[in-house]
């Protein structure tokens, strides 16, 4: 499997509220994955630090996920997001741990989460990117929505 390595673009709220953050790959194209409230919250704190204030100073379920990994000497090396089964995407956790190496099922919006607090890579399924990827401007539907200025 060929990978294509994304950044974290956007996250975005549609009109109706939904929540979903913009990855973006070399070619600038996009891929648009539905989160819920509380992990767009979780990695928003995180890609926009001056948001902290709004936020409990007690740690969230992604902070105790970065604790756990750190206290049993183990490390997040990357993301990939591998599947996609009737509109749902699946994403893989590669861990380190003393002895080897853990491959962890993990929700996309989760591993994004916790990986914007390691700084670990990410990156996409390029078969995945290359049929769900479109460009700013576009949707997947041939344009029929816009994700350009709607920070949540």
């Amino acid at each position: 499997m060929a990978v294509i390595p994304v950044e974290v673009w956007q996250l975005v709220r549609d009109e109706q509220g939904h929540d979903y953050i913009l990855l973006r790959d070399e070619q600038e194209r996009l891929l648009s994955i539905a989160i819920g409230m509380c992990e767009a919250a979780s990695i928003m704190i995180r890609i926009s630090p001056s948001l902290n204030q709004f936020f409990p100073r007690r740690p969230l379920c992604h902070d105790l996920m970065q604790a756990v990994l750190e206290k049993r000497h183990a490390k997040l090396e990357k993301v990939v997001i591998d599947n996609m089964v009737n509109g749902t995407y699946y994403a893989t956790l590669y861990i380190t741990v003393p002895g080897g190496e853990e491959l962890i099922d993990a929700r996309p919006s989760d591993a994004i989460a916790l990986l914007v607090r390691v700084g670990a890579p990410l990156f996409v399924d390029g078969e995945i990117m290359d049929e769900h990827a479109f460009f700013p401007g576009q949707s997947e539907d041939e344009g029929e929505q816009y994700f350009g200025d709607g920070f949540i």
